[in-house]
């Protein structure tokens, strides 16, 4: 409707008096204010784009630390201020590793269930309790340092 009914006319008419050079002065006080505010628009997508990708690369860093996997009995699960946790234990050896993973729902039925555990060889006690990889072979939580009695 712009194009059609030619009232772009009309605003080159508004500043017909104004000499070439203020003409152009204006021309360019324009394209600046455009550039501003693209860049005002498109700056905030730039900074979250950033902040996921550091956060992946923290998240891809602790995932590498985290190299060895082993089995892990739950033990107790308890509502803490805000957040709850399932409390495990695991056998590296002879030692008895304690460790907790912060879970959304608490399900008293995963207590004394073996599941999978991910833990750093070079710190212990970073772990975590994968639950969705639970482990029902006799024979391999006897071998992770369990007694099934």
């Amino acid at each position: 409707m712009f194009l059609y009914k030619d009232k772009w006319k009309g605003f080159l008419q508004e500043f017909k008096h104004l000499d070439r050079k203020k003409r152009g002065k204006g021309t360019y006080l324009v394209f600046l204010y455009l550039i501003f505010f693209l860049f005002i628009a498109i700056y905030p997508a730039v900074i979250r784009s950033n902040e996921n990708s550091d956060s992946y690369k923290l998240e891809t860093s602790r995932s590498n630390r985290l190299d060895t996997y082993g089995i892990a009995k739950c033990i107790s699960i308890q509502k803490e201020s805000s957040s709850n946790f399932v409390f495990f234990e695991f056998y590296i050896g002879t030692r008895k590793v304690l460790g907790a993973t912060a879970i959304e729902d608490i399900d008293e039925s995963l207590i004394n269930k073996y599941f999978k555990v991910k833990y750093s060889s070079k710190k212990i006690n970073e772990c975590k309790l994968l639950l969705n990889h639970p482990v029902t072979d006799t024979v391999a939580i006897k071998k992770a340092g369990f007694s099934l009695n």
